[in-house]
């Protein structure tokens, strides 16, 4: 079967990016017809048509349907590299930051505590990092 033709693609970068992994496991699969995807991933989980959709248009699919392709293309084990990917191109598409970790998710390095840097250390009801301040 011949390559499906695709919409154009945005310029390099995670749009693009997505799809030509996209494209690399539907040949690693044998390039089975949108039909037979939708077959395997399961009756009245994703159409054809849905399917064809995914591959064809240049844009940010669901993540329900997506995940569900690469899962018939035998991805499984790639879900969490789509999954990344797909946050990605979905961030682009929609023109959204990447989340900004909170300080709450820093760590500190390695021995030290929260009071040798009261600056950092979690604010008490009283607005004083705990143990002082």
């Amino acid at each position: 079967m011949a390559a499906i033709k695709r919409e154009p693609i945005p310029p390099p970068g995670p749009i693009a990016d997505l799809f030509d992994r996209l494209d690399d496991l539907h040949s690693k699969a044998g390039r089975p017809s949108m039909r037979e995807i939708a077959i395997r991933a399961g009756r009245g989980n994703i159409s054809s048509s849905t399917v064809h959709n995914l591959f064809r248009r240049p844009h940010v699919p669901r993540w329900a349907f997506l995940e569900q392709v690469v899962k018939a293309l035998g991805g499984a084990r790639e879900r969490e590299a789509f999954l990344a990917l797909w946050e990605a191109a979905w961030r682009a598409e929609n023109d959204v930051a990447a989340p900004q970790k909170a300080l709450t998710d820093l760590s500190l390095p390695q021995g030290r505590a929260w009071n040798d840097h009261p600056e950092l250390a979690p604010r008490t009801a009283q607005g004083t990092p705990p143990g002082g301040g």
